[in-house]
């Protein structure tokens, strides 16, 4: 028998086999249940957020496994054999510098880089490091241009599902975590712990060679290039070199003449949001003056009759 009429055979028997397919990848499956849940990788979509930190999980029984790292015992496992629950346990291990702990030595190693500050991992193309490989491998979808996980809403697309996970909050208005003392709010939990230092003046990092001492990890890598002098960013246009990556964003956007801060109530775009902001202030100042002299004009009116 042919080969390719044995393969079409094959194909067609598949096909009628998983009858429930994915609209945007070659994904089939014989049970609506999986096609459901594949779905979310394109979505981004997690349901199942953890009480302890800002995972989210497309699947309950990933957020399970997840819950281990926090609580160091392992969920319970039914044997075949005897049909008897048997709780495993394995002995907790903690970091050297804090109190993080977990049941794995290698979630401690890579843990307690976060504070040495060690990055093993280099990006082939540009100056970046990371201390994740699974980061660097996120990082490498950027250079590609490789954006795979698409916003239903807008035209947003990410490298990153939790990033995409984040704008979608833009599109349902569900933001969980909402501070008491001024009303910020945001949907990431990371991001409301460092909002809130800037109530309780909190800087719980500092530089190893001097007294500065912030509120941002980052800052600190920023000003560690005070006493070592190095800018490991470059922009490949005209050379600027910087130790921000936040910087080197900026800059390019002179090359680029890309505007992303928009004004809300005109035409006007800046590429800085620091200037957007100055220019917010004109029209609240323009909005204070043409009350004031509506009230005016109100009074004098009831003067005149």
């Amino acid at each position: 028998m042919d080969k390719r009429k044995v393969k079409k055979e094959k194909d067609d028997s598949s096909t009628e086999d998983r009858p429930f397919s994915c609209p945007k990848c070659p994904y089939r499956s014989d049970r609506q249940h999986n096609l459901r849940q594949h779905l979310l990788t394109h979505t981004g979509e997690r349901p199942y957020p953890c009480p302890h930190c800002d995972y989210a999980a497309g699947r309950k029984p990933h957020l399970v496994r997840h819950l281990v790292r926090h609580t160091g015992v392992k969920p319970v496992i039914k044997q075949r054999r005897r049909r008897k629950a048997v709780q495993v346990q394995k002995p907790v291990k903690q970091c050297p510098f804090c109190d993080y702990t977990s049941k794995r030595m290698y979630d401690i190693n890579v843990h307690v880089r976060t504070h040495t500050g060690e990055r093993p991992y280099k990006c082939p193309v540009c100056d970046w490091s990371f201390a994740h490989s699974s980061t660097l491998g996120t990082h490498m979808d950027i250079h590609r241009g490789n954006k795979r996980f698409q916003c239903p809403h807008c035209d947003y697309a990410s490298v990153r599902k939790e990033c995409l996970r984040l704008h979608l909050s833009k599109h349902t208005g569900f933001f969980p975590y909402l501070c008491g003392e001024c009303g910020y709010k945001t949907a990431q939990k990371s991001r409301m712990l460092k909002h809130m230092r800037t109530h309780t003046g909190e800087k719980p990092y500092g530089c190893p060679q001097c007294d500065f001492t912030t509120a941002h990890k980052r800052c600190v890598d920023r000003h560690m290039s005070i006493h070592t002098g190095e800018k490991p960013l470059m922009c490949e246009e005209c050379g600027y070199r910087t130790a921000d990556r936040g910087n080197l964003v900026k800059h390019m956007r002179k090359h680029t003449g890309v505007k992303p801060y928009r004004c809300s109530m005109c035409d006007y775009s800046i590429s800085d949001r620091r200037l957007l902001n100055k220019h917010m202030k004109m029209h609240e100042e323009e909005k204070h003056v043409k009350t004031e002299t509506t009230v005016s004009t109100v009074k004098v009116k009831k003067e005149q009759t």
